[in-house]
């Protein structure tokens, strides 16, 4: 699957998805944004 497919599916799911799930897909980004944060601060 290259970029294109994946970010056609990101588009459609976030058409279909109702506000329950964007604040799922939310919370997970700012997880990963926290986590890379604390990663970074240990690592350098």
């Amino acid at each position: 699957m290259n970029l294109d497919e994946f970010y056609q599916k990101m588009e459609e799911h976030w058409k279909k998805s109702d506000r329950d799930s964007k604040i799922v897909i939310w919370g997970c980004l700012g997880f990963l944004a926290v986590w890379l944060l604390v990663y970074s601060f240990f690592t350098f």
